[in-house]
Order: structure tokens, then C-alpha cells, then sequence
């Protein structure tokens, strides 16, 4: 029976609902049905996640077909928001081998802005980065409050990391931002929206900017040091 089952090529596992909107703290319910044509050897059903509970049951339907189900129920959070959650139905042969079938719920969510978001500033341009999570996501920069478009002056780097998690990085030169005083990352979706502030002030010097800074402070404690001992001696 196992040659002719595979001979047919099973469908991956149904999952419902395939897509769904979800926010945090959202009760969450996934089925996860795979058929079992041999009630000797039904599916394995495991999921990419163990949140929550987990219930299996083997089910017969009208039609006389017999399917493995498998619900899983979980309270959402950012972590489980952040991944993607899939269901895979495993079939063992009789050679001892098995094969795999897998499907991946599409979970729609309103984005936030990680804490990695950060701005670098340098002798020749500011360069501020800003890492979002959400699906879908859309990223807008703002500039004292106007919104920034591609030019030579200011140019917008997109890079998906995978299907929920985005990086935008802009970068002024130094000839423009001496008259910015703030960048301001918007994050948002149908959803909802999240953003982020950067003040110029707070900016993060780059290391060789740092590194002269801790020069002069040294410098300027050691000049000091040296001018109070030579006070106190002048005194006595």
C-alpha cells in the first residue's frame, strides 16, 4: 500500500485557518490535517513551534477517508510572531524511509521596532539603521518631520532578512545634516504602525570619533591632575 500511496503523491498538510490576523495577546488556534490511507501507519504531524497545547485525533470523514488532525493552541506573543509556524506530515515506508510534506501558515501582524535600531554618526555622514519585524511591513524616514525621498543627497537601503523581519538603512552625508536635528523611522502595516525616534544629540559616535574623544579626555584628566599637584605644592 505504501508504494502506491506515495506513487500518488500526497498533498501537503491542510491548514486552517491558512491565514489569519493576529495581535499580541491574542488567543490563536491552528488545525493541521494530513490524510491517513494506511490507519496501521498514520502521519506524523509535528509542528515548528510547542507553544501552548497540542491535540491529535484521527478522523474519518463521509467519504469514507480517514485524516490525521492535529490543533494547536497558543496565547500570541512578539516570539511567536517572529517565527514562522508550520505543520509537517511525515509517512514512514516500509524500506524504513519516510518522506515529508510541509505547509506554512501565512500570519498577518502588526509590526514593532527592535531595540538594535540605531544611528552612527561620523566626520562624513550619519548613518542610522532600523530593523522592524511585522507582516507585511512598510517602512517610512522622516527628517524633522518630512518625509524622506531617494536622492543624492540622502539615499534608503532596503534588505529583507526573511519574510517578516526588514532592514532600512538611511545615510545622510555631512555637507546636509548639520541642520537635521532628529530621523524618525515609521514601521506600519494595515494593521498598525510602530516608530522610532533618533535625536542628532544622542547619536552614537563611530569608533575613530570615539576614540579621539577618549583621548582628549585622558589627556584633559591627566593635564588637570598635574595642575592641581602642582597648586597643592605652591601652596606648602
Amino acid at each position: 500500500p505504501f508504494r502506491h500511496i506515495f506513487a500518488d503523491n500526497l498533498p501537503s498538510p491542510t491548514l486552517s485557518p491558512f491565514q489569519l490576523k493576529v495581535k499580541e495577546g491574542d488567543s490563536v488556534s491552528l488545525t493541521c490535517s494530513a490524510p491517513a490511507p494506511c490507519l496501521s501507519h498514520p502521519p506524523t504531524l509535528t509542528w515548528t513551534t510547542s507553544w501552548g497545547g497540542i491535540q491529535e485525533t484521527l478522523q474519518e470523514n463521509q467519504d469514507k477517508t480517514t485524516v490525521k488532525i492535529s490543533v494547536l493552541k497558543f496565547t500570541a506573543s512578539r516570539l511567536h510572531l517572529a517565527q514562522n509556524i508550520s505543520c509537517t506530515a511525515v509517512y514512514k515506508k516500509q524500506d524504513g524511509n519516510s518522506k515529508s510534506f510541509t505547509t506554512t501558515a501565512n500570519i498577518l501582524f502588526p509590526p514593532w521596532i527592535l531595540p538594535s535600531s540605531n544611528c552612527i554618526k561620523t566626520a562624513s555622514q550619519i548613518k542610522c539603521s532600523c530593523e522592524t519585524i511585522g507582516n507585511p511591513f512598510m517602512i517610512l524616514w522622516l527628517l524633522d518631520g518630512q518625509p524622506v525621498t531617494q536622492s543624492t543627497k540622502v539615499s534608503v537601503i532596503t534588505e529583507p532578512m526573511n519574510n517578516t523581519y526588514l532592514r532600512s538603512i538611511i545615510i545622510l552625508n555631512q555637507t546636509h545634516h548639520r541642520d537635521i536635528s532628529s530621523f524618525v523611522c515609521i514601521s506600519f502595516n494595515p494593521l498598525g504602525s510602530a516608530y522610532k525616534q533618533f535625536h542628532v544629540d544622542n547619536f552614537i559616535l563611530s569608533g575613530n570619533q570615539a576614540e579621539q574623544l577618549m583621548f582628549v579626555f585622558i589627556a584633559t584628566t591627566a593635564i588637570l591632575l598635574v595642575l592641581v599637584c602642582v597648586l597643592v605644592f605652591v601652596i606648602r
